[in-house]
């Protein structure tokens, strides 16, 4: 909890049921990294580059993804399958509906 990792080559971590609430990966390098049911509560990801992340059942409500690179609007490579995304918000700033599970709504 509470990590600043900000600026950090992450890329291809392992990272899967991670505890990382309140952590900053603002300008991150996470392309490719597993964040499978990692807590992800409230975590800046302003800036990140997160293409190809596996985002599947993570918990990113309140999170602030922010300019983020999640691969465009169409989430290509990125999976968010079961992710809870309430309260978040999303690459184009506005904040995810609660609830919102598996995309921003």
């Amino acid at each position: 909890e509470y990590a600043y990792l900000a600026r950090a080559r992450l890329r291809n971590a392992r990272l899967a049921k991670a505890d990382l609430e309140y952590a900053d990966f603002s300008q991150a390098a996470l392309a490719g990294a597993d964040l499978t049911r990692t807590d992800l509560v409230a975590v800046d990801f302003h800036q990140a580059d997160l293409r190809g992340a596996r985002l599947d059942g993570a918990y990113l409500n309140y999170a602030n993804l922010k300019e983020a690179n999640l691969e465009g609007a169409s989430m290509q490579r990125v999976r968010l399958n079961g992710a809870r995304l309430a309260g978040a918000v999303w690459t184009d700033g506005r904040i995810c509906r609660i609830p919102s599970v598996g995309r921003c709504e």
